[in-house]
Formats: structure tokens, C-alpha cells, sequence
């Protein structure tokens, strides 16, 4: 078992009923979580999550298997699982303008997902969400200087709208978009909650806030997810597909966001980071998805997989943070008993996730210890 933990107070704070505070390390005992799922991330390396409660899943992330560079279980982090519908799943009526937003998932905005500003009155965005347990949802905007109110509707009427009110006696439920810094990124306020089945969420413009403006930038319509629902992680790259710019894929481990609209290249993209073509079609890299909320991070994690002991008056430390030259001879992953291999569409889900590795211990210095 891989030790690992993350501090009480970064898990508190989740959710309205998040489950009692432990060791992270128990939700990845067997049969701890209510299911598990497998996926590949940044060049080829392991993520493993489990269920810790309801939309919440803690995650492992297991660097790349290179045997010259191992650097073993790197962090451990609690997503919010949202399925979110980026602006290009959205239908747009009535004087919409294209924006590109940019700038790293990391550093709090969608990667690459266009943001769509109106100042028309007329202006709607509308999407239907559907999922057969109760769900929330959220509106993804941009904050701007100049923003101003955003009037949500649900099936025609604001009915099920219960998570907002009337701000400014506008005579109707809506939220502003003005923030003291423009363009301010990944912003998110809950409209609705407890819903089920299908639903057509209405945006558009609702007034001018003061301060602020008429300026309405939405970037994404999210609702609560679990490992097993769509749209956790985005779908793979496909030769010769017909993209919408801001759509997001995975390809060969990274996650990248279309930059225009096209058609895609014959072979996928393979650049980590910053924007290029995949021959065709030009894409924003990052090394983590937009579409679960990631609340916690902690590095800690390898750190404790590490041993220090002494012989005959030397020292020798194994693991931690000295081990990126442990040679990987071979790995076996089996996901309810069954091998499992990458196939970049997404999540594997099941309920037991089996790991075994041989390793070549070495010290500092890269001498081997043992196997």
C-alpha cells in the first residue's frame, strides 16, 4: 500500500454533506470506494480515483512509467466530479460574438474554451443537461469590469432556479458578471439545485449592473457527475474530425483544446504544453482536464514513500524524492481482475483496481539495493 495523505483542513469544504475527515489513504483500500476507474493523463502517466462520496473522488497520480525517469506516485488531489458542457455544446441565437479565452487550466481558467460575449438583449445560450440522479448546477463565466447581469432560466421559467435570487429588483432570478479585475477566469456560481432527468437551461442577458455593464461572457454550463457519468473526461482525438474551437480532447496522454474551427490533422498532436497543429488544426496543451473541480492538491504523497536507513555508519536514502532513477521492470494492472490498458476515451470504471510493479531500488548515487 502506497502511503499517502492529505492534511484534515483541505478536506473540509466539499459539498454540503462531505464525508467524514480520514486518511486518504483508506478510500484506496479495496472496496473502500463506491467504485474506482482508471485513466492515462500527461505522457502516458496513471491516474487512479475512488469515490469518497457523493460527486467526490480523490485522485492518484502515478508519473510516467519511462524506466530511466520514475518518479512514482507525485499527488494526490479531491476532484469535484462535474459533467460540464463547454460553450461549444451550447446553441447560440441572436447576436453571440466568438471569443477565445486562454491561458492555463492550472492557473484557473478553461483551457482554451471559448468564452461568448453579448450585449444583445436578444442574445440566448441553451443547452439541455440530463442525468438520472439529483444533480446542481453551475454557470462557468468570465468576470469582466464591464459585466453585467445574467438572467437563467430552466425550461422557460425560473421555477427550479432556487440557488439565486433577484439581485437588484430586476423582477426576475439572474447573477452579475462584474468583477473588479477584468477578465477574471473560471468563475462559477450554483443557480439550481437537487434536479433530475432532462433539462433546457435558458442564459441571456439580464440588465446592466452598476458597477459593472452590459458585457456577458459564459464559458461553460456544469452539472454534479460521478466517475461513471459522460463527459468527466473529455473524449479522444479523432483523425479528420470536424471541431468547434474551445472542444476539448485527450491525445496520447495530454489534454489539448481545439483553438479554431476545423477539420483535425491525420496524426494527433504531441505537444505538452503552449499551442501547435496537429497538422491542420491548431491546440492549446495542458496537463490536467477542466472538467472535474479539483478542490485539494497535495505533493506531499512520494515523500512518504520514501525510507532512510543506515549501515555500518552510512546513509542511505530510498524512495521520496531521491528515487527518480528506480528502474521499472514491468507492471501489471488489473481492473476487476481483468488486465487494463490505456485506451484514451476516457475513465475505465469498476470496483477493485489491482496494481503490481517490479522495481530496481537504487540509492542517491543510482548503485542498485534491491529488486
Amino acid at each position: 500500500m502506497f502511503g499517502f495523505a492529505l492534511t484534515p483542513v483541505l478536506c473540509r469544504g466539499m459539498g454540503a454533506a462531505p464525508p467524514p475527515v480520514q486518511n486518504l489513504r483508506e478510500f484506496f483500500q479495496p472496496s473502500a470506494g463506491q467504485q474506482v476507474a482508471l485513466a492515462e493523463t500527461t505522457e502516458g502517466d496513471i491516474t487512479v480515483w475512488t469515490e469518497i462520496g457523493p460527486q467526490h473522488a480523490a485522485m492518484l497520480r502515478l508519473d510516467n512509467s519511462n524506466p530511466a525517469f520514475r518518479l512514482s506516485w507525485r499527488e494526490t488531489l479531491v476532484a469535484e466530479l462535474r459533467n460540464i458542457f463547454p460553450v461549444g455544446a451550447l446553441t447560440l441565437t441572436s447576436g453571440w460574438s466568438q471569443l477565445q479565452s486562454s491561458g492555463s487550466g492550472l492557473a484557473g481558467s478553461y483551457t482554451g474554451n471559448r468564452a461568448i460575449s453579448a450585449y444583445s438583449a436578444s442574445a440566448e445560450a441553451s443547452v439541455t443537461v440530463d442525468r438520472g440522479a439529483p444533480y446542481d448546477l453551475w454557470i462557468y463565466y468570465t468576470g469582466r469590469t464591464s459585466g453585467g447581469y445574467c438572467r437563467v432560466e430552466i425550461d422557460g421559467d425560473q421555477a427550479l432556479v432556487n440557488e439565486i435570487g433577484d439581485p437588484a429588483g430586476l423582477g426576475f432570478k439572474a447573477f452579475s458578471t462584474h468583477s473588479a479585475t477584468d477578465t477574471q477566469r473560471r468563475l462559477s456560481v450554483k443557480v439550481a439545485s437537487g434536479l433530475t432527468g432532462s433539462h433546457t437551461v435558458n442564459l441571456r442577458i439580464g440588465g446592466v449592473a452598476s458597477p459593472g455593464g452590459s458585457a456577458l461572457v459564459i464559458e461553460a454550463v456544469g452539472i454534479s457527475g460521478a466517475l461513471s457519468d459522460p463527459y468527466i473526461l473529455p473524449p479522444a482525438w479523432q483523425p479528420g474530425a470536424t471541431y468547434a474551437p474551445g472542444d476539448e480532447v485527450q491525445h496520447g496522454g495530454i489534454f489539448y483544446a481545439a483553438r479554431a474551427a476545423g477539420t483535425s490533422g491525420v496524426i494527433g498532436p504531441t505537444h505538452a504544453n503552449s499551442i501547435a497543429s496537429d497538422g491542420a488544426l491548431d491546440w492549446r496543451a495542458d496537463n490536467r482536464p477542466t472538467y472535474p473541480k479539483f478542490v485539494a492538491i497535495d505533493y506531499a504523497s512520494e515523500r512518504e514513500y520514501a525510507a532512510r536507513f543506515t549501515v555500518g555508519g552510512a546513509a542511505t536514502e530510498l524512495g521520496g524524492q531521491t528515487h527518480g532513477h528506480e528502474m521499472l521492470e514491468r507492471r501489471t494492472i488489473l481492473l476487476d481482475g481483468e488486465p487494463w490498458l490505456p485506451s484514451g476515451a476516457g475513465l475505465s470504471v469498476g470496483a477493485q483496481i489491482t496494481i503490481t510493479e517490479d522495481t530496481t531500488w537504487q540509492q542517491a548515487s543510482g548503485a542498485d539495493v534491491a529488486s
